[in-house]
């Protein structure tokens, strides 16, 4: 007995793919919309889906009530004053 695969078109490439090949865009919208592997492959490999809008942490040290941390935010998180921050850049040459 054969088994006959059922076959789709990818909204985005519009080539005709085996649906077990494919993945389902949007479940809960009325028109299925299947998206191929190779299609969502090169989304996920776009230099914009790589985007990091987080900056990096960086090592401050409070002079309000001499507390060390690192953060995102240039803002103490012991005292919650800003005014009074310096950025340490200490390393191990310096200490020696």
């Amino acid at each position: 007995m054969a088994v006959f695969q059922k076959r789709v078109h990818c909204s985005k490439c519009g080539q005709l793919v085996p649906k077990t090949a494919t993945r389902l865009i949007d479940p809960l919208a009325r028109v299925k919309e299947f998206e191929c592997y190779s299609c969502f492959k090169d989304d996920r490999s776009s230099p914009l889906a790589k985007r990091n809008d987080k900056p990096n942490k960086v090592e401050y040290f409070c002079g309000y009530c001499k507390y060390t941390f690192s953060s995102r935010k240039r803002v103490c998180p012991y005292c919650g004053k800003a005014d009074r921050l310096a950025e340490r850049n200490i390393r191990v040459v310096d200490l020696l």
